[in-house]
């Protein structure tokens, strides 16, 4: 599944392989691990995959529109919002953390989670502002997202001065101006705008055509 959705061969295996020099090399090592209707069943081996690794956090991302997995046949297999919270509750239910060592992280608006979770930091708060992302090619973009929204580009690495795209890039600008008190719709009205910040603001822009969209689910 790893491999189909990344569209190369063996790229669980380099993946994996990757995980294990950067531990070995003393690094704190995050696994994000896409989650959708073809895996959801198969959460314990995952944790017990990145526990063996010596990782201690791991954080749960939703499959969605975002890159290829919102193309094609795979579509079908992305989860309801409400696939989705009653998975969350599975999780907490099953007591993985404490059985794994792990510190699992589940992406997605507070809405999603009970009080003590969300008290406990362990709901999405997007880093929108205070990131940014290296693609492949060393264009530079918020994150992830620049691989499918040019819009959300910046420049090369190799190009630009990075303390002068970080303060004076209109986009970045735009974003610090408007997150997250230029929300709009339901993000807009809710008691945790100011702790959620519009959780995932990559899926906000595909879906709505803005930074001030509300997010989708």
């Amino acid at each position: 599944l790893h491999n189909y959705l990344r569209g190369r061969r063996r790229a669980f295996e380099r993946t994996v392989a990757a995980a294990r020099y950067l531990v070995r090399a003393g690094a704190d090592v995050q696994v994000i691990s896409a989650i959708s209707r073809a895996n959801r069943e198969n959460i314990e081996a995952i944790c017990e995959l990145v526990a063996n690794l010596g990782i201690h956090e791991l954080k749960l991302n939703p499959v969605n529109q975002l890159g290829v997995a919102g193309a094609g046949s795979f579509s079908s297999q992305h989860m309801s919002v409400l696939e989705i919270k009653a998975f969350y509750d599975e999780v907490r239910q099953a007591g993985l953390e404490s059985r794994y060592g792990l510190n699992i992280f589940m992406e997605g608006p507070p809405a999603l989670f009970p009080l003590d979770q969300i008290a406990a930091g362990q709901c999405g708060s997007c880093p929108f502002l205070n990131i940014l992302g290296v693609l492949s090619d060393g264009t530079l973009s918020f994150c992830g997202v620049g691989f499918t929204e040019p819009d959300l580009q910046f420049a090369n690495c190799s190009a630009v001065d990075l303390q002068d795209l970080w303060f004076e890039h209109h986009r970045v600008q735009e974003a610090r101006r408007s997150i997250p008190q230029g929300l709009e719709g339901v993000c807009s009205r809710c008691v945790f705008l100011s702790r959620c910040r519009g959780s995932c603001r990559a899926l906000a822009y595909q879906e709505g055509g803005a930074l001030t969209s509300p997010h989708p689910w």
